[in-house]
């Protein structure tokens, strides 16, 4: 839900990944999703297994990766309904 609020509310094409030990079992698979992309922003959740699997791509996809934080316990569709979208777009604007 998450890949598919921030493709039609924030404007930003994505893609969710099902469970945050996705990426660490299948990077070989994930990332050359990737390969012609100059930047990759990771919406990541903000708890503990959202950290790890940004950890985790950032690991895998270098300097193409930027992680795009959520405050504790929030997720891109709890951000939007409170009406927070500006907090997310802001820091999609400051890595221009």
């Amino acid at each position: 839900m998450d890949a598919i609020a921030a493709t039609e509310f924030l404007g930003m094409p994505s893609i969710g990944l099902p469970g945050s030990s996705t990426w660490v079992g299948h990077s070989r698979m994930w990332s050359p999703l990737f390969k012609d992309f100059e930047r990759v922003h990771i919406l990541s959740d903000g708890d503990k297994a959202g950290k790890e699997m940004s950890d985790a791509i950032i690991e895998t996809l270098n300097f193409k990766a930027r992680v795009i934080k959520m405050p504790a316990d929030e997720d891109v569709c709890s951000m939007l309904v409170q009406g927070r979208a500006s907090e997310l777009t802001k820091q999609f604007k400051d890595d221009d």
